[in-house]
Formats: structure tokens, sequence, C-alpha cells
């Protein structure tokens, strides 16, 4: 029986050298990780959304009704902030300056900032706003700490869209039915012109935007025509824009407002030919 053990120790010494030789192939060819290796820069925020633009919203405030917020972010990592808080100032409190993002390219964090809201997670047209930790807020109120992509609608959606009239003073405007006109409203940059259809006159003006959201009307004019048709919505239509003084967009909507009342109008977008 020795002898027999001892014929089969070369056979042993075979498989077991095999079985290492294995091993040392393996280990050799498995990555090694580097702890100081950078993400890559594959499918992220940073690469494939066009995060550059202007994003706003009221975000919760702790002692007053709201923080409005505009943020702008540009391709060279700088940013304007424009803060106001509602009910304790009328004004806008701005800052610029950079910003970073994470290494996933998911977040970014604006340099500089102690009072305003400064980490923000960033998605398709929209920024989430996160907790002092860098946590993405939840709960009820976890809509509330969104901004919106001003530009989500086109290029800039307050100038590049005619607006047709769909609620007046809360009432719904049913669409026109030929040979009838919708209620229109167009603004054009070059001078500061607004023009529009207002159910029986053509009419233009002007209107100043002192400051994001604000708006106002000036010098409104119309032609005199007479109709038999829409003159009493006609009539309240252009007295509610010499209320207005501040406007948002959401989605395709504009609404014009007063103060921080129910909308005054609201508007749909029709895209200009």
């Amino acid at each position: 029986m020795k002898s027999i053990k001892n014929s089969l120790l070369p056979y042993n010494a075979f498989f077991v050298l095999i079985a290492l030789f294995y091993h040392l192939l393996f280990f050799n060819c498995t990555p090694k990780s580097n702890p100081n290796q950078q993400l890559s820069s594959g499918d992220n925020s940073m690469v494939s959304l066009d995060w550059n633009g202007t994003y706003t919203g009221t975000l919760p405030c702790a002692d007053c009704a709201g923080i409005e917020t505009w943020i702008t972010l540009n391709l060279d990592k700088t940013y304007l902030l424009k803060t106001k808080y509602i009910g304790r100032s009328e004004t806008f409190l701005e800052h610029r300056g950079s910003f970073t993002w994470n290494d996933a390219g998911s977040t970014i964090t604006l340099s500089d900032v102690r009072e305003s809201p400064k980490q923000f997670l960033v998605g398709e047209g929209r920024l989430f706003q996160l907790d002092m930790s860098g946590k993405r807020i939840t709960g009820d109120l976890a809509e509330k700490y969104i901004l919106t992509k001003t530009s989500a609608l086109t290029g800039d959606p307050l100038f590049d869209n005619q607006w047709k009239l769909i609620e007046l003073m809360g009432k719904p405007i049913p669409s026109a039915v030929a040979p009838l006109q919708d209620i229109t409203l167009k603004f054009t940059k070059d001078g500061n012109r607004v023009s529009g259809y207002s159910g029986c006159n053509n009419y233009n003006g002007g209107f100043s935007i002192p400051a994001p959201s604000r708006l106002s009307f000036a010098q409104m004019i119309s032609t005199m025509k007479a109709c038999m048709n829409n003159m009493e919505v006609e009539a309240e239509y252009l007295k509610m824009l010499q209320s207005v003084d501040n406007y948002a967009i959401n989605g395709n909507i504009l609404s014009l407002h007063k103060a921080r009342m129910a909308p005054l109008a609201k508007f749909e977008a029709v895209k200009m030919p």
C-alpha cells in the first residue's frame, strides 16, 4: 500500500500546479481597483442633458410666503441667482458665481451661497433642490422644491409664441368658430411691443419686465370697429391688461396675475409659423 501512495504523489503535485497556474492567471487578468480613479463621464446629466438655461419657481420658506427663485446656468459653469422673499421684500437679490458638478455628473453646487439653496439635482428641464446633506427631499412637499426650465417650451417661450386666450377672470373662453377669431397676445422684443386681437379690434402697446416674472402693459391702443359679437368680452379683456403686474409660464400655459391673486387670464401657446 505504501508503494501505491508514493506512486500517486507526482500526479497530485501536477494537479496542484495546474490549479495554481489558473489562479495566478485569473488574478493577473482581473482589473485592479484604483481609489483615485474618477468616475466615467458616460450617460449622465452633465453630458447628456441640455442643462444650460434659466430655471424658475417658488421654493418653500420657513418665515415667509415663499422664495421666488431664478437660476441661470451657463455653459462656462457660471450662474446668476435671483431670489425674492415674498412678503418681506419687493426686490430681487442677485448673486453671481460658479458652480461645480459632483463626480457622478448629476448634481451641481453653487459656490459662495449661504442663505439660499445651493445644491440641486439636475433633471430633464428641472432642478430639484437637495437638503443640507445633499439628499433628495421627499414627502408631501417634495414637488415644492422643483425649479422648471423656462425654455422647456421653446427657446424663449414668452416671445417665441403667440398666445391664445383660454380663460378670463376664471371663466373659460371657447375657441372661436370661423369667421370669428381667437383673442390673442403677442410679445415682441424689438421696442418692447405687445399686440393682438381682442375679439373685435386689433390692439397694440408697450410692456415692461422690470424683474423676473414682473410684467406691466402701458399705452395700449386699439382700433374702433364695432362688432355684433364679443364686445363685452373685449372690454373686460382690455381692462384686465391694465391690472397685470406679474406673469408665470407653466408648460404651454401663460398666466397673467395681479399680486398673489388667482390668474386674471390664461393663454395657451400657439407656435408662430
